[in-house]
């Protein structure tokens, strides 16, 4: 598989989106995962999506691991509204120092 790049990008509304980006893949876009701040050190992740074109290269599941390193890094909690981290968290329940319930806010 060809390197996967994924940054950080604060948002003037106070969100996040990390994006990715892969060498050697041909076509344009990038894969992306969005969080909105619901209060302070609360985000929502409402949203990860990836271009047909770079699927089939784990680029979700990337994302969602840097996003949880970014998190933990920045004492940040996420509730993940995002369909497809919420599946991955079934898998992951080492992930809960930093995912949580909507109830939990």
């Amino acid at each position: 598989m060809d390197k996967v790049h994924i940054v950080r990008e604060n948002r003037e509304n106070g969100g996040i989106r990390y994006v990715a980006t892969v060498d050697g893949v041909e076509g344009e876009g990038e894969g992306e995962l969005t969080m909105f701040r619901a209060k302070k050190d609360v985000y929502v992740a409402d949203h990860t999506g990836v271009p047909k074109h770079m699927g089939g290269n784990g680029i979700g599941s990337k994302l969602i691991r840097f996003m949880i390193e970014d998190a933990r890094a920045n004492e940040l909690r996420v509730v993940p509204a995002c369909p497809f981290i919420a599946r991955k968290w079934e898998k992951h329940p080492e992930w809960s120092d930093v995912l949580i319930n909507k109830d939990a806010m």
